[in-house]
């Protein structure tokens, strides 16, 4: 599902894949087909309702064939190589997942015996330091004057920070609230902000009574891997700063 609406959210950029616009039409066209038929192997089987028609039991290969057969397509249609296309699609997935898992709370519970153990994540999203928000309003500034990470940054990666941050600290709350409310995966670390931000708390059932076990702030690396060097370790720097609340 992030792959598919990843991709249509992105498609109409300029830089996205391909810059014709026949081309765009056709992954546009060739997607929709593709999700007909996996829409379709998960429909119940009309002489036996209660089963699907496809019996789906290994997930995962599933959607590494599909994922495969995205990017064949997308490399036949956009004329690209299967390096870009397998980057492009991935990129368009993370942006996809900033904005469909922002305020997610995520809960695990294992049953041990007589006792439950209750692990709950509820992401912090992308809540930035007054320092990493000055970083961020660098990117409307001058073109020659903008941060290295933002340049380089694909286009419709660019275009995507440009409608999202704001462009001053005070008199426009709303608007940080929004970014600030998106969700970063582990998987965006080319930008400011550490990924993953979440308060983790660990609990116990037994009983009927819940007692608290311990509660922690987690995130993934604070490390930017994708920045070059020197970028990297000022944002790492800030990134640490950001979580020793």
């Amino acid at each position: 599902m992030s792959l598919i609406n990843g991709v249509l959210n992105m498609i109409d950029d300029d830089d996205f894949v391909t810059n014709s616009a026949q081309r765009k039409q056709l992954i546009k066209q060739n997607l929709a087909i593709q999700a007909n038929d996996v829409l379709a192997t998960l429909q119940a089987d009309p002489e036996n309702p209660d089963k699907l028609r496809h019996n789906v039991q290994k997930p995962d290969e599933e959607i590494k064939a599909f994922t495969d057969e995205l990017i064949s397509s997308v490399v036949e249609i956009g004329n690209v190589k299967e390096s870009v296309a397998t980057r492009k699609i991935r990129e368009a997935e993370r942006y996809f997942n900033a904005e469909y898992n922002r305020d997610l709370i995520l809960v695990n519970v294992t049953d041990k015996g007589d006792e439950r153990i209750i692990q709950v994540d509820v992401n912090l999203n992308h809540q930035l330091s007054d320092e990493q928000k000055q970083e961020y309003l660098k990117i409307h500034g001058p073109e020659q004057d903008r941060p290295q990470w933002f340049k380089d940054l694909d286009k419709h990666e660019q275009n995507w920070y440009l409608n999202k941050v704001p462009k001053a600290t005070v008199g426009d709350t709303q608007s940080w609230q929004s970014f600030e409310g998106l969700f970063k995966p582990s998987s965006m670390q080319g930008t400011p902000g550490n990924s993953n931000l979440r308060v983790h708390t660990l609990m116990r059932e037994e009983g009927g009574e819940v007692s608290l076990l311990s509660t922690s702030i987690k995130c993934g690396s604070p490390v930017s891997y994708e920045m070059a060097e020197e970028a990297r370790i000022v944002s790492t720097e800030q990134n640490i700063k950001q979580v020793a609340w």
